[in-house]
């Protein structure tokens, strides 16, 4: 299990942690938005999960996504089983791809 200073390491990549901030973060996702949402597999692996979970909704119930990134192949997913989807991302630019991939 990783130190506490190792774990500072991977999420600041050795920068000082004031030199690390939301808004950084915030534009480094906009800027890697269009990468992302184009190399983000489309492989189903979270098929057996959403089912599971799918199962324990109310048919037509809504699923709200935090952190959805593109949102595929999940948001097709859920909306093909009748679910009401809301996708949201700390980036606006990922999820405003959501429905133009």
């Amino acid at each position: 299990m990783p130190t506490c200073s190792l774990l500072s390491e991977l999420v600041t990549g050795g920068r000082n942690v004031e030199e690390v901030s939301p808004d950084k973060t915030k534009e480094t996702y906009r800027l890697q938005a269009e990468a992302y949402d184009r190399q983000r597999s489309r492989t189903f692996f979270e098929a057996q999960w959403l089912a599971r979970f799918g199962d324990a909704l109310p048919r037509g119930g809504k699923v709200l996504d935090l952190g959805c990134g593109g949102g595929q192949p999940v948001s097709a997913w859920l909306i093909a089983e009748g679910f009401r989807f809301t996708g949201v991302d700390y980036s606006a630019a990922i999820p405003a791809r959501l429905f133009s991939c």
